[in-house]
């Protein structure tokens, strides 16, 4: 029996009067590499298009609710296996300098796009219960953690090394203490960590 592989959701750009400074398909694409395939198994489409085309409006009852929380900014949305990003939104809070820097706008796309993800993935795959915002923003950090270590684990590596050297430091200064004081050496007491 072949395995096939899931297919990836296509990405679809739907835009009325606006033209996004950066092309987000790639990015994207490469976002979802660096995701397990079974966690957007179910996936149909990625949509990008602005925030005035909020498939959530038309509901009176998410109308209410938006109104409440007026000041909240909405980068996504997700309804019935399909993502909706709101590229204004998401690239807004961006100087117009940092639309340059690939890392800034992967980043940016990064949070809009695994917040929602995670929301796909705990009403689909995992639900859970409590509080359903936590929950997909416990799946958001899971999921840029995870496509860190498998796309960027190279940008980590410094910091691992810096951690087993702290960590190899204080077993060796543990060592020569007790090996001084099983001599008589005496020692001067060691100050408390802060």
């Amino acid at each position: 029996m072949l395995f096939r592989a899931k297919p990836t959701p296509c990405v679809v750009e739907e835009y009325r009067d606006y033209t996004p400074p950066v092309d987000l398909t790639p990015i994207i694409l490469r976002l979802l590499r660096g995701v397990k395939r079974s966690y957007y198994a179910n996936l149909q489409r990625i949509v990008l298009t602005t925030s005035d085309q909020n498939p959530e409006t038309a509901s009176a009852m998410m109308r209410a609710k938006r109104n409440t929380l007026a000041n909240r900014k909405e980068t996504g949305y997700y309804r019935k296996r399909q993502i909706w990003l709101y590229v204004d939104s998401i690239l807004i809070d961006l100087p117009q300098e940092k639309l340059n820097d690939r890392r800034a706008v992967r980043h940016a796309v990064a949070n809009a796009l695994f917040h929602e993800l995670g929301r796909h993935i705990h009403r689909t795959i995992a639900p859970e219960r409590g509080n359903d915002e936590k929950i997909e923003n416990r799946w958001a950090v899971q999921l840029y953690l995870g496509y860190m270590m498998r796309c960027h684990w190279f940008r980590m590596l410094p910091g691992i090394l810096l951690a087993v050297f702290i960590i190899l430091r204080e077993i060796a200064v543990r060592l020569v203490r007790s090996v001084l004081t099983r001599i008589g050496v005496p020692l001067k007491p060691r100050p408390a960590p802060v």
